[in-house]
């Protein structure tokens, strides 16, 4: 239907469904499911300031957010830090 206009429709629903996109944030179950982290580790990241996240109601059960690109950078910050650590202790 769209070919004359040099769009191939099924080639783009095809790529939509083959690609799955992260999201940009994720909820704390997501996290603590994807990165397996626990709840408080998380909410103490947060009050921290270590990780982004956003509250979207103010109620105090509000749904809380949380930047996945943030909490990555965070991990790998980690990871980098222990593995140094781990070098340095080795060659005392």
């Amino acid at each position: 239907m769209l070919r004359p206009y040099g769009l191939d429709l099924s080639a783009l629903l095809r790529k939509a469904t083959e690609e799955p996109k992260e999201k940009r944030y994720i909820s704390i179950a997501e996290a603590e499911e994807c990165f397996g982290l626990k709840r408080w580790t998380v909410g103490r990241l947060i009050r921290a300031g270590k990780i982004d996240a956003v509250k979207l109601a103010k109620a105090r059960s509000g749904k809380v957010l949380i930047d996945r690109d943030s909490l990555t950078m965070y991990l790998e910050g980690c990871r980098r830090n222990s593995i140094w650590s781990v070098r340095s202790f080795l060659h005392q």
